[in-house]
């Protein structure tokens, strides 16, 4: 009897179920539906980048990236990418997260867009693309001065106008294209003090005008007939007042209504002093707090 000899080989493999690896918005507050936080800047400044990644069989990829349209051309380049690290892990759920500068650019489209993505050794995976972060021109100026000692010992009713050595320069330190408004903040210091009146003729006992006027740069001297040749265009309440055309302007013209950023403008005011002041503080100085507000030209 011929004995044949069999030989049997099991091979065993083992099968890890697949499941997709996933980049997912990490949840924390600013980043529940988004992956990049401030949303809106003023000016610029410091974007932090966020995104988690989730594996159930705990498999890393290689590099995490977020790109971002940085230089504002709607097309997303490779030197528009940057790597992320993890910051936070909690048992197969990493947090990226990446921090980039980034800064207004005037004549840019500034509403930014991005994506992440994640490598592995056979494919790429990545989020959809995303609006953000949206950087808004910083409005700001500054003032050559922020106080006017119109005098002391004035006779009732007198009309005080700025002099050359007292106007008020502004200049636009901003990113934007700017316009100015005027209000008064405080009518006097005193308590049942002076009162102001919205009329260019409305001086009266113990109520004042105050009007302004903007200016170039360049103009060095102003006449009492300048103010308010429109009517009361030129007067300052206590409501926010643009200047804009004949508003704070000479005729129909004003430099304040477009400022352009580093350009300057000229304020100048003139007061008329109430016909008669009483009362408990009828004597002693009163202060008048005026308002300027810049606001960007869209």
């Amino acid at each position: 009897m011929r004995v044949t000899k069999m030989f049997f080989v099991l091979m065993l493999t083992s099968v890890i179920p697949l499941i997709a690896a996933e980049l997912v918005w990490v949840g924390t507050p600013g980043y529940e539906d988004d992956g990049v936080e401030p949303e809106i800047s003023f000016g610029g400044g410091r974007f932090t980048f966020k995104i988690a990644y989730v594996d159930e069989n705990g498999i890393l990829p290689q590099e995490i990236w977020v790109v971002v349209d940085t230089n504002r051309d709607n097309f997303l380049a490779d030197n528009e990418k940057f790597f992320m690290d993890v910051v936070q892990k909690s048992g197969k759920y990493y947090v990226y997260e990446k921090t980039i500068e980034l800064s207004y650019k005037p004549g840019s489209r500034n509403d930014l867009t991005y994506f992440f993505g994640a490598r592995f050794p056979s494919r790429i995976i990545t989020t959809s693309l995303r609006n953000g972060p949206i950087i808004k021109p910083r409005v700001s100026f500054t003032l050559s001065s922020t106080y006017w000692d119109v005098g002391r010992n004035l006779a009732p009713g007198t009309v005080v106008t700025m002099s050359p050595n007292d106007r008020i320069l502004i200049t636009n330190s901003g990113d934007a294209v700017e316009t100015f408004a005027l209000e008064i903040e405080k009518e006097d210091m005193w308590p049942d003090g002076w009162k102001h009146s919205p009329n260019a003729n409305g001086a009266g006992e113990n109520v004042y005008v105050l009007s302004a006027l903007f200016t170039n740069e360049y103009e060095k001297y102003i006449w009492d007939k300048d103010f308010n040749s429109n009517g009361n265009d030129d007067v300052v309440t206590i409501k926010p007042k643009r200047a804009m055309g004949k508003y704070f302007g000479i005729g129909s013209s004003n430099p304040a209504e477009y400022l352009k950023p580093n350009d300057k403008v000229g304020l100048w005011f003139q007061l008329k002093l109430p016909t008669m002041s009483f009362g408990k503080y009828a004597l002693e100085a009163h202060n008048i707090v005026v308002k300027l507000t810049c606001l960007p030209v869209e």
